[in-house]
C-alpha cells in the first residue's frame, strides 16, 4: 500500500507531460490488482489524457470492495477526497453563477443611471 501512497503522491507533484509517462509506463495486465490501482489512481488526477474521473471512481469502487485490505483503505480514502474535490467544484460554480447575476445587475443599474 505504501507504494500505491507513493504512486499518487507522484502523480500529484507531476507535469501533465511526466503524468502521461506514467500512464503510458503502466503495464498491459490490468487484471493485476496493483495495476488496476495505480491505473484508478492515475485516472483521478486531472492535467493529463487519461484523466476520467468516472472511470476512477468506478475502478476505486471496484478495488475497495474487492480487496478491502490490501487497497481497499487507500481506494476508499481516494474517493472520498474525489468527492470533496466535486463538492468545491460544484460550490465554485454555484458562486461564479451568482457573482455573474450581480455582475447584470451593476451593468443594469449602470444603464438605468445614465
Amino acid at each position: 500500500m505504501l507504494d500505491d501512497i507513493q504512486y499518487l503522491q507522484t502523480a500529484l507533484e507531476a507535469t501533465p507531460l511526466q503524468r502521461l509517462q506514467m500512464w503510458k509506463a503502466l503495464p498491459e495486465q490490468p487484471r493485476k490488482p496493483d495495476v488496476q490501482m495505480k491505473k484508478a489512481l492515475l485516472q483521478s488526477v486531472p492535467g493529463h489524457p487519461a484523466y476520467d474521473p468516472d472511470a476512477a471512481r468506478a475502478g476505486l469502487a471496484l478495488l475497495a470492495d474487492n480487496y478491502p485490505r490490501n487497497y481497499g483503505v487507500l481506494a476508499r480514502t481516494r474517493l472520498a477526497e474525489m468527492r470533496v474535490l466535486q463538492s468545491c467544484h460544484t460550490q465554485v460554480l454555484g458562486l461564479q453563477k451568482q457573482l455573474d447575476a450581480v455582475a447584470d445587475i451593476e451593468r443594469d443599474l449602470e444603464g438605468d443611471a445614465r
